[in-house]
C-alpha cells in the first residue's frame, strides 16, 4: 500500500491539493503531466490510502511536500503497523500464557486430588485401634475361656494380634485367645496389635472351685434340687463337682437345667455296691435321649459307651 501511495504522490501532488484542499498554498508542491491520470486513480483508493494521503504535510520543513514527506508518512504508518502487530503478538502471548497457567493449575488440582485420595486410602488401611470380645471373665482352676480380638477399622491391612498374660501362674493364654485358669488369683490378659501396638485388656478372676454338694442329703429330691441350683448358678464353662450319697437318677429339673446351661459339665462321685465311682458328663451332653420314665439313672449312664460319658471305679 505504501509503495502504491508513493507512486500516486510522485505522479501528482497538485491533484491531491485540488481534491482534498488540505495541502493548500503555505507550501510548494510539484506535479507533472500525469495529474489527470492520478486523479482518476484517486477514485480507486481504499480507506488506508486515503487516510495516508490526508496525513501528508511538510514533515521535514523544507517548504514543499515531496518524496521525503511521503517517506515520513510511510515511516509513521510502518511504526504504527509494527506497534499494532506487537500488541497483537503480546495479546497472543498473554493468551497462551493464561492457557498454560490454566492447564498447570488443572494438573496441580488433579495431583492434589489424587494425593488426597491416596492418603484417605492409606489411612483406611492403617490400624487405628483394637477391641476384645469381653473385658472381664471369672473362672475356676482348670477351666478355659475363649476371647476374640480384632483391629480397627475393618479395612485395615495388617490384622495381626498377639496375646500375653500378666501372671502365668494364675492364667495363661495361647495364640488363638484361649485362656486357661491355673490357680486362684487374678491377672490381666492383653491383646496387642502388630501394627501400631494398640492394646486391649481382659481382667481374669480365678475363684476356688465351688463347694461340693452336701453328703447328708436324706432324700434324693433334696440332693437333686441342691445340685440343680449349682448347675444354674455355675460360672460360664464351669465343671460342677457333685458328691451323691448313692447312685441316683437325674430328675426333670436337672435335665432342664443342663439344657439351659449347655456350657456346664458335671463331675459326680457316688458309691455303689461297696465301691466308689466317678462319672464325668461333658458340657452340652443331651440327657433327654437317655430318659426312662422322666428320669435318667446314674447306672444307665455308667453303661453308656459313646466316648463322651466316662465312668470309672476309684476304689
Amino acid at each position: 500500500m505504501l509503495d502504491s501511495l508513493k507512486i500516486r504522490m510522485m505522479c501528482g501532488l497538485t491533484a491531491v491539493t485540488v481534491a482534498f484542499g488540505s495541502l493548500a498554498a503555505p507550501v510548494n508542491v510539484w506535479a507533472d503531466d500525469d495529474d489527470d491520470e492520478f486523479l482518476e486513480d484517486l477514485v480507486d483508493m481504499d480507506d488506508d490510502e486515503e487516510k495516508a494521503l490526508r496525513s501528508l504535510k511538510d514533515h521535514d520543513g523544507d517548504g514543499d511536500i515531496d518524496e521525503d514527506d511521503v517517506d515520513a508518512v510511510a515511516t509513521m504508518i510502518t511504526v504504527a503497523a509494527i506497534s499494532q502487530a506487537a500488541q497483537e503478538q503480546e495479546q497472543q502471548y498473554k493468551a497462551e500464557i493464561a492457557k498454560q497457567q490454566a492447564a498447570l493449575e488443572a494438573q496441580k488440582q488433579a495431583t492434589l486430588e489424587a494425593q488426597k485420595k491416596l492418603e484417605e486410602q492409606k489411612k483406611a488401611q492403617n490400624v487405628s485401634g483394637i477391641w476384645v470380645s469381653t473385658t472381664e471373665v471369672t473362672l475356676t482352676p482348670g477351666q478355659t475361656f475363649q476371647i476374640v480380638a480384632g483391629v480397627k477399622p475393618d479395612s485395615a491391612r495388617n490384622r495381626g494380634i498377639s496375646f500375653s498374660t500378666s501372671d502365668p501362674n494364675t492364667a495363661t493364654i495361647d495364640a488363638s485367645g484361649i485362656i486357661k485358669a491355673n490357680n486362684v488369683g487374678s491377672c490381666y490378659v492383653t491383646a496387642r496389635s502388630h501394627e501400631g501396638g494398640f492394646q486391649a485388656c481382659t481382667y481374669v478372676r480365678v475363684n476356688p472351685a465351688p463347694a461340693q454338694a452336701a453328703q447328708t442329703a436324706v432324700q434324693d429330691s433334696s440332693w437333686m434340687a441342691a445340685a440343680t441350683q449349682m448347675v444354674v448358678a455355675a460360672a460360664p464353662g464351669q465343671v460342677v463337682n457333685l458328691v451323691a450319697p448313692k447312685a441316683l437318677s437325674f430328675d426333670a429339673g436337672m435335665i432342664n437345667a443342663l439344657k439351659l446351661r449347655p456350657d456346664v459339665g458335671l463331675l459326680i462321685a457316688y458309691p455303689y455296691n461297696g465301691h466308689a465311682y466317678l462319672m464325668a458328663i461333658p458340657a452340652g451332653y443331651d440327657l433327654t435321649s437317655k430318659m426312662v420314665g422322666g428320669k435318667v439313672s446314674f447306672l444307665s449312664l455308667a453303661a453308656v459307651k459313646d466316648g463322651k460319658v466316662v465312668t470309672r471305679m476309684t476304689k
